[in-house]
């Protein structure tokens, strides 16, 4: 029979996967808007601008999930540092191409 201790992610930070997962789904979207609009020469429509600011947004939602998962106590530090590294990346990513007018 199945235990408590078997089920335990005391050294998982449900937070940080929340994160990685938000940063990695805005990078996929963000990327693939962007590999579709360059492959169609601008002309990719409305669907493909509003995949890129929901992009954006996941990746916004992410940071507040990353700055909860760092300052808990548990999971691991490794865990925590990819979801800053994807999250960040994903909004410097989006900013980037907000300031730049291709949104």
């Amino acid at each position: 029979m199945a235990t408590k201790k078997d089920y335990s992610i005391a050294n998982i930070s449900v937070d940080a996967v929340i994160a990685c997962s938000l940063g990695g789904v805005s990078l996929i979207a963000t990327i693939a808007s962007i590999i579709v609009s360059i492959l169609q020469k601008g002309q990719a429509g409305k669907i493909f601008g509003y995949l890129c600011v929901a992009g954006f947004l996941l990746s916004i939602c992410g940071i507040f999930f990353f700055v909860s998962a760092w300052r808990s106590e548990d999971g691991m530090i490794t865990m925590k540092r990819v979801a800053g590294i994807l999250t960040i990346v994903a909004f410097l990513l989006g900013l980037f191409l907000l300031m730049v007018g291709i949104f």
